[in-house]
């Protein structure tokens, strides 16, 4: 039965056998339908990720990456599985020329000559989606693979009826998808925008047919579906008409990091990120503040303080640890972050654009520890933009999910033949050679958003996971902090206004007090008012489920109501 007050989607519900909050409304259901078949939420988050992939084409995608933080209450552990893209076999650190016309843009990089990096065939990195989907399958599952991935084969069979969100989606890159011929085509059919719905109907329903192709043979083969044979051979033959550099080769040799973290502390309740240090940092940071006693404006001050910190020290240091002799380990030890914590004045904002840790300061606690890589499972032979999820079950299972196409629509490159539109995330490495977040094959780029599962004495009990690049943070981080630290209800917790701080700006809900606000800017903050609309996604998306192990309640929350849902069995 569901519980719920009633919007575009619900915001609230709750349950006892299962809980799901979605950026759509089709995989709440997918993942609903797993669970009452007798799937876990393991089931559930895989088939809703593939519902997803269907439903949400802007957002995320076969083409496209997954990030997933469980708890698998079976065998009584936490575990992430990192499917996050890779950077092809031929690729090098000096592969674009940097525009120098144009400032740093939202990730604190330089733009590319050309939107090189950004856009076309030479953006797109090795998706890792599908393999990490399998991964949490075959490790925590318990349905067949191909039953898990029957709902969403009759979402694509039946076509993808045109909705105002996608349709903005659409609009915002328009300009540029007419110069992608085969993207123009299968998302402007006839040359023409698509439609939605009016008073007498007459939306536009794109032909999904080659996605359901290509979604049956990886039901049948597993991912060799995608990574081999005819996917990948379409995919590397637009890649070389379109001048990429992704192949075949690199498809089938794609493998995700599947790691067990050590917990950190935050309030008592042990959290993991599926391997963010910007998280780490951040938490680590709040945590050396009296939040409970913050008064006025200051707490809405620490957390902004907070999160510039550690966006900028992960911006200035952190490079894919399995690549690069980078102070990974140290940006998310406590004992960096008590000495860090010294920079920020509980009164008072710190001067912009704040300076990055010293190289000398990380190097004194470069002892932390790294996740440890767990020893994946044979690849399958052959046999067989970003959205969010977050599922627990009446067992105890948990888990919270990012997939993503990196910005609305990805690349831009649509592989015909196989639905698949494939991610634009080279655009997260920092372009300019000899960083630690610079190109170099079979890397993982820059990734500074969390999802997040946290623990108590053992047993989960929240999970969340958003959409909104860097937002992703801001939106998963004030949930959390409000649901453990304030004491708020989830729904509030999801719902009350936030702040975001990565550079100079510090971005503001409107919904806040005008006396915090004011507060806020006499502390020598340079505020942004910004609201979550239709169109903007300000604060990020967040879908969040929180567990009480004493009373075997279950609830998950949505925000924006518009754009996400939930519901519970």
């Amino acid at each position: 039965m569901i519980e719920g007050s009633m919007h575009t989607g619900r915001s609230e519900a709750r349950g006892r056998d299962g809980v799901v909050s979605a950026g759509h409304r089709d995989a709440v259901a997918t993942a609903l339908a797993l669970l009452e078949a007798g799937g876990n939420a393991f089931d559930a988050i895989t088939g809703a990720a593939f519902a997803s992939f269907v439903v949400e084409p802007a957002q995320c995608g076969l083409g496209g990456y997954a990030r997933l933080a469980g708890f698998d209450a079976r065998a009584g552990r936490l575990v992430s599985v990192d499917g996050y893209l890779r950077a092809p076999a031929a690729a090098r650190e000096d592969m674009f020329e940097i525009d120098e016309s144009r400032g740093l843009k939202y990730y604190e990089t330089p733009w590319t000559k050309d939107l090189k990096g950004e856009k076309g065939h030479l953006a797109a990195g090795v998706p890792g989606a599908v393999a990490a989907m399998w991964e949490v399958h075959q490790r925590r599952g318990r349905l067949d693979w191909a039953r898990v991935l029957e709902p969403s084969i009759r979402l694509a069979e039946r076509g993808l009826t045109m909705t105002w969100n996608q349709l903005l989606h659409v609009c915002e890159v328009h300009p540029l998808i007419r110069r992608h011929r085969p993207m123009h085509r299968h998302f402007c059919p006839g040359g023409e925008l698509p439609r939605i719905n009016g008073q007498f109907g007459g939306a536009t329903v794109l032909d999904l047919s080659e996605l359901a192709h290509t979604l049956r043979l990886i039901a049948h083969e597993g991912p060799s579906g995608f990574y081999e044979g005819r996917t990948a051979d379409l995919i590397e033959q637009e890649m070389r008409e379109g001048g990429g550099i992704l192949t075949a080769e690199d498809l089938a040799s794609y493998r995700p990091k599947v790691l067990e973290e050590t917990p950190l502390d935050f309030h008592g309740l042990d959290c993991i990120t599926c391997f963010c240090p910007t998280s780490a940092e951040f938490l680590n940071l709040l945590g050396t503040f009296d939040l409970r006693s913050a008064e006025g404006a200051t707490s809405h001050h620490l957390m902004a303080e907070c999160m510039l910190t550690a966006f900028t020290d992960t911006i200035r240091w952190y490079g894919d640890p399995d690549f690069e002799d980078a102070p990974v380990a140290a940006l998310s030890s406590v004992e960096f972050a008590r000495r860090r914590a010294g920079v920020i004045d509980p009164q008072s904002a710190m001067p912009r654009p704040p300076q990055p840790a010293l190289a000398d300061d990380l190097a004194a606690f470069g002892h932390g520890a790294l996740p440890q890589s767990l020893e994946t499972t044979p690849w399958a032979p052959k046999l067989g933009g970003t959205t969010q999820v977050a599922v627990t079950d009446r067992e105890g299972n948990m888990a919270a999910l990012c997939i993503s196409l990196s910005d609305a629509h990805g690349s831009l490159v649509y592989c015909p033949g196989t639905g698949v539109v494939l991610n634009n995330g080279m655009q997260n490495f920092d372009p300019r050679p000899g960083r630690p977040n610079s190109i170099k094959p079979g890397k993982m780029p820059i990734f500074a958003a969390p999802v997040l599962v946290a623990m108590n004495e053992g047993e989960p009990v929240f999970a969340a996971a958003g959409s909104g690049g860097y937002r992703i943070l801001t939106g998963v981080m004030h949930t959390f902090v409000n649901w453990a630290v304030h004491g708020m209800d989830l729904k509030r917790a999801i719902e009350a206004p936030r702040v975001h701080c990565q550079s100079r700006e510090t971005f503001v809900d409107e919904r806040l007090p005008a006396a915090i606000i004011d507060e806020l800017a006499a502390m020598g903050h340079d505020i942004r008012l910004q609201r979550d609309a239709p169109g903007l996604n300000a604060f990020a998306r967040v879908a969040a489920v929180a567990r009480d192990p004493a009373g075997g309640l279950l609830t998950g929350a949505a925000w924006p109501p518009w754009i996400n849902d939930t519901a519970a069995l």
